[in-house]
């Protein structure tokens, strides 16, 4: 390699860097701020793909990449947030932030139903104050959840469980 394309690595390297220190990113995250970084520097194709080989390759060995552990992160606080949400939410969250349908799939079977059940109950009495009309209410309810990402079977337990306050 030659002086230039090493000056390129070290200099896009430590952009990076700086990049994962506000929080941790995906490899998506991470490939889309490359180009980013890259095109400032006008490099060839050959001296491009040394760049983008030496730097992802530095980060992977430090463990800065794996949408694996980023996935686990990212379920997790949502499975701690006070905001309650559903695994659709999440899922969409994962799917603009790059992550694959499959690592994203296997984490979001760590979101129990009852935890969506419980979100979807949470976002129920929220909402059932602002509800004036009871024989419109409940048409609203469906559609407010259903918005909000919940699928009609969870939707309906909720019914269920609160047939009482509509």
């Amino acid at each position: 390699m030659s002086k230039d394309v090493e000056e390129v690595i070290s200099l896009v390297y430590l952009k990076m860097l700086n990049f994962l220190s506000y929080r941790s990113r995906s490899e998506s995250e991470l490939s889309r701020r490359f180009e980013t970084y890259t095109k400032k520097e006008k490099l060839e194709a050959e001296d491009y793909e040394k760049v983008r080989v030496g730097v992802f390759d530095r980060l992977e060995e430090e463990g800065f990449i794996n949408d694996d552990r980023f996935t686990e992160g990212i379920v997790g606080d949502f499975k701690r947030s006070k905001t309650p949400v559903s695994k659709m939410q999440i899922k969409k969250k994962l799917f603009m932030r790059g992550i694959p349908k499959e690592i994203a799939e296997k984490h979001l079977d760590t979101f129990s139903e009852e935890h969506e059940l419980e979100a979807a109950l949470e976002l129920f009495d929220k909402k059932i104050s602002y509800l004036k009309d009871p024989l419109r209410g409940k048409r609203k309810m469906f559609e407010y959840l259903f918005r909000r990402g919940f699928n009609s079977g969870v939707i309906n337990r909720v019914f269920d469980i609160r047939s009482k306050k509509i």
